[in-house]
């Protein structure tokens, strides 16, 4: 699940350097309830063409079959799942609150995925059984159903080999498994490629790899543009920043500023020649900021005023 958090932390370190059920009875202890994305649904339709409107709170709607019109979030809104299930769905997420997001799986079919003004919405392909291509400048996804997204800031790939394209605006482009082709375009993204080998093109904009959810340690060297661990080998290019795993990882900067964070794990991070800010979070880290005047925050310092 994409929040801004890792790319307003980029910012900063750059600049500076209730239930509700519709539709389905309880039919005996053997039936499923129907879920979303791992959550049992608060919000159930049925498999005909429901409309179907969220709480004001955080919900988890399951819409099922047919062809369904949900409309979701509200002023103290933080986080919906929304499965729509099969069929050509429309899913309009509002904005307006302090935090609105949603993840939203369109499921099977031809579906429409909107947010709002003020909402931040990130369409879901983990389980669609076929590899996806994704356009959030021009507001398409094929591969699971021709969807059309429409203020979309982020997208889940599938766990095949997909190309993800990201906008003018920020955007979060994860790729899960497979081996993937992921390009963030302008301004600031924040790109994670997943088990795989994938290539990374951060695009023009202060830019972060991302390796927050790596089951194990990283390699991440961003003057060579290559990282390895983490259940593959990836190729980067046009990367200002870098999120270690929660093991122990080898981060290396490139000639301009760069924000490293180690997060968990006993992390090394070496900043080489620009003026950099390197984070080794949780964990006896090692920082070695380099020929310039860096910003170091580990256990044991080198080359940091």
């Amino acid at each position: 699940m994409f929040t801004a958090t890792r790319l307003t932390v980029l910012s900063a370190a750059l600049a500076a350097a209730g239930a509700l059920v519709f539709g389905v009875a309880a039919s005996g202890a053997s039936a499923p309830w129907p879920s979303c994305l791992g959550q049992p649904a608060t919000i159930v339709g049925t498999d005909g063409n429901d409309t179907i409107t969220g709480t004001p709170g955080d919900d988890v709607i399951a819409a099922l079959g047919g062809d369904d019109t949900i409309t979701s979030g509200g002023t103290e809104d933080y986080g919906d799942l929304i499965c729509a299930g099969d069929g050509n769905d429309t899913v309009i997420v509002n904005g307006g609150g302090y935090y609105n997001y949603a993840d939203v799986e369109g499921g099977a079919g031809d579906d429409r995925i909107q947010g709002s003004k003020g909402s931040e919405v990130e369409a879901d392909y983990e389980i669609s059984p076929s590899p996806v291509t994704v356009n959030l400048g021009a507001g398409t996804a094929t591969g699971w159903g021709n969807d059309t997204l429409v203020n979309v800031s982020s997208v889940w790939g599938s766990k095949f080999d997909d190309t993800l394209i990201g906008s003018a605006r920020s955007d979060g482009l994860w790729g899960d498994a497979g081996n993937d082709t992921i390009n963030g375009l302008a301004n600031m993204d924040d790109l994670g490629g997943g088990p795989g080998n994938d290539k990374l093109d951060g695009g023009t904009g202060p830019d972060l790899v991302d390796y927050f959810d790596a089951p194990s340690g990283v390699h991440v060297n961003l003057a060579k543009g290559v990282a390895s661990g983490g259940a593959g080998h990836d190729t980067l290019r046009s990367f200002e920043a870098a999120w270690g795993s929660k093991h122990a990882d080898v981060i290396v900067g490139n000639a301009g500023a760069n924000y490293l964070f180690g997060n968990s794990g006993n992390d090394s991070l070496y900043g080489g020649l620009g003026r950099d800010t390197l984070d080794g979070n949780a964990g006896k880290d090692r920082a070695d900021g380099g020929p310039a005047r860096d910003v170091c925050r580990a256990e044991r310092k080198v080359h940091c005023p």
